[in-house]
């Protein structure tokens, strides 16, 4: 509860309103369950606001103990040239006088290969002429043990296999107190909040625990095991040390951005736009949104959007044509770079739940056609045959017959065969919708509403009859069975905890479906008259009162 409290205050700018009932529901379902009394010996801590990380920590160490050891776990470290955040913890334990004068530190790194069966530890260049006796302590750098036991992944004696180090650990050890923080945060400038403004830090959290006497032991458990022989950080550690790439830690993080999501177009909700939305308080200067950096493009880069920072506006929108949108499925992030960081770096790109049933199944696979719908629900393919390798595309064991074989005459445009293949599929789109009536929430969603179901396939008969391919009465004709069908599935049974959700679906299926209808009406009045319209009535007026009858 303490974790959510402070996840609350923190990230209450960007929380969205069904974030915070979801915050709302877990604080509720905690409050109601029994718990052990708070030993005051553990607290949560957050960082990124108005007190940084390090505070945090030293101000849990006892008034009556001074700190001997010191154990740092991180895989990223910022410089320590000239008063990087080793000087800074030390004259901040100085300052409050809780370290012995000959304190030793550790520093755990990632590990570097440097022969066969050998490591170096990775600290930044500015650490091969690092003195720790400057500062009146000892340092050593050791490299974390990358290798994974057999045992701990279950496998057989003999596996060879490693890890990069994540794990972020401070462990301050005295002579009858030990002080862990353990969670997410690197031990670097922006981890720990050694910063001029502090709330300019990093987001972070984890736990800060503290323990005396026999109990501290526990405690050692988080230090993972190392590997080589201690570099001494004593001036003169270079060639003994590997230099790790640049870290995004250093490259800050786009503040302003409140997110940057994949949306359904507010002119056609059928296809997807990249919406931006931002802080316009927090922008100072130009920024722009790209894809990752690849081979072959730009020296700029592939500009998604720009600004030169004047505006006053919370959300931009993109539209996007195939390739980019492909494109930004494939990366899943784009490049973003601000006033601040011009090379930029990488953003997560998140998708609208309202979205999800637009999205292709995979990159590059496209939305199937009418006849392979058809062909689905008829039986003939099955899901996989619709979403094959983009590069192979159906093969012809897959794909749907467009050619009568008797006499080899095609039938995919004469209208007689195309309804009369619907029609054979009518039966399969009722079994689906049955079979997805017992599912949970999002496979009855994907099934009525998504790439393979029946919204999707009235969507393919309206693109036909706009492009003259259908006549109006025909397109129409396979949009009142297919809200027929839809009343129908109205009646299927469903488990007590999805009830009202397969409900709202098929309520929605049907606004859709019955907009395609009412659309095609309009644009097609003579062909689609008074009499169409009383029929298509009395076909969902049957099909409602067999469901209420059952």
């Amino acid at each position: 509860r303490e974790a959510l409290r402070g996840l609350r205050e923190l990230l209450a700018p960007w929380l969205t309103p069904g974030a915070s009932q979801l915050c709302a529901m877990a604080d509720d379902r905690l409050g109601k369950w029994s718990g052990q009394p708070d030993q005051g010996e553990q607290w949560f801590a957050w960082s990124g606001g108005p007190g940084p990380l390090w505070q945090q920590v030293l101000g849990r160490w006892p008034a009556n103990d001074r700190v001997e050891r010191v154990t740092i776990v991180s895989p990223f470290w910022s410089d320590e040239g000239g008063n990087g955040p080793i000087h800074k913890l030390v004259a901040a334990l100085r300052e409050g006088d809780r370290i012995v004068p000959s304190a030793k530190f550790r520093l755990l790194t990632e590990a570097a290969p440097d022969k066969q069966e050998t490591y170096k530890p990775m600290l930044p260049e500015s650490f091969a002429a690092f003195d720790a006796g400057l500062l009146g302590v000892s340092a050593v750098a050791i490299a974390v043990d990358p290798r994974v036991p057999p045992e701990e992944v279950g496998m057989a004696k003999g596996f060879v296999g490693t890890r990069s180090l994540h794990a972020k650990v401070v462990l301050l050890e005295g002579t009858d107190t030990s002080l862990a923080y353990f969670g997410s945060a690197n031990f670097t400038d922006r981890g720990w909040g050694f910063l001029p403004l502090p709330d300019r830090a990093n987001i972070e959290a984890g736990l800060i625990v503290r323990r005396t006497g026999p109990d501290r032991g526990v405690l050692q458990r988080l230090i993972p095991a190392t590997t080589g022989e201690p570099v001494p950080l004593a001036g003169a550690a270079a060639g003994r040390l590997a230099l790790p790439e640049a870290s995004s830690e250093d490259a800050g993080w786009p503040g302003f951005l409140r997110e940057i999501v994949l949306a359904p177009s507010r002119g056609n909700p059928n296809q997807l736009e990249l919406r931006i939305r931002v802080e316009p308080d927090q922008i100072t200067g130009p920024w722009r949104i790209g894809h990752l950096p690849a081979e072959g493009d730009a020296p700029q880069g592939v500009v998604l959007f720009e600004s030169d920072g004047d505006s006053s506006a919370g959300e931009f929108t993109v539209s996007l044509a195939k390739e980019p949108l492909e494109r930004l499925l494939r990366e899943q992030e784009v490049q973003v770079a601000w006033w601040l960081n011009q090379l930029g770096r990488s953003y997560p790109v998140n998708v609208a739940a309202e979205a999800r049933t637009a999205l292709p199944i995979s990159p590059g696979s496209g939305r199937p056609q009418e006849q392979h719908l058809i062909a689905y629900y008829q039986g003939r393919i099955t899901w996989e045959d619709l979403f094959p390798d983009p590069d192979e595309g159906l093969t012809k064991e897959t794909a749907a017959p467009d050619q009568e074989e008797a006499g080899g005459v095609d039938t995919s445009r004469i209208q007689s065969y195309v309804v009369r293949e619907f029609v054979e599929a009518l039966k399969g789109i009722t079994d689906d919708l049955k079979a997805a009536a017992g599912s949970p929430k999002a496979c009855m969603r994907l099934a009525i509403l998504g790439p393979v179901s029946p919204v999707a396939l009235a969507r393919r008969i309206l693109e036909a009859a706009h492009q003259c391919e259908r006549t109006p009465t025909a397109a129409g004709f396979q949009l009142v069975e297919i809200l027929a069908c839809l009343d129908t599935a109205r009646g299927f049974p469903a488990s007590s905890q999805f009830e009202s959700d397969w409900l709202a679906l098929i309520d929605e299926g049907v606004r859709e479906v019955a907009g395609m209808l009412q659309s095609l009406e309009q644009r097609h009045p003579e062909d689609l008259s008074a009499d169409f319209r009383q029929y298509a009535k009395a076909v969902r007026a049957h099909r409602q009162t067999k469901v209420t009858a059952r």
